[in-house]
């Protein structure tokens, strides 16, 4: 299902799968999406409940922009709108603002697309 390819400025050949999510949970209820590097401090519960019905998805918002030039295995860091946004996102995995991701628009889409969903 997944066939995209690496591109230069992913640090992984999956760094997009996390856009699959809402598909892998077959359109229903929530689920969330967690780089493998978060370390929680405290009851991950607290965060469960702050899902709210009314947003297809939720994140924090941060305006983030890396000091280094290079980041995991040495791969070139780059700066764009809503990084690490999707580091970790809860997905309302039915909401109809997500059923856009479908396998074939998360192999085909563009980074920006994606990423600024």
């Amino acid at each position: 299902m997944y066939r995209r390819e690496r591109g230069k400025l992913e640090s992984t050949e999956f760094s997009f799968s996390r856009f699959r999510t809402p598909y892998l949970a077959n359109y229903q209820g929530w689920a969330m999406f967690v780089d493998c590097d978060f370390l929680y401090l405290s009851d991950i519960k607290e965060l469960i409940d702050l899902v709210n019905d009314q947003y297809p998805i939720m994140c924090v918002q941060h305006d983030y922009a890396p000091k280094e030039t290079t980041k995991m295995d040495g791969a070139m860091q780059t700066v764009y709108p809503r990084k690490n946004w999707f580091s970790m996102v809860l997905y309302n995995c039915g909401h109809p603002k997500n059923w856009v991701l479908t396998p074939e628009v998360v192999n085909s889409e563009s980074n920006a697309f994606l990423h600024r969903f």
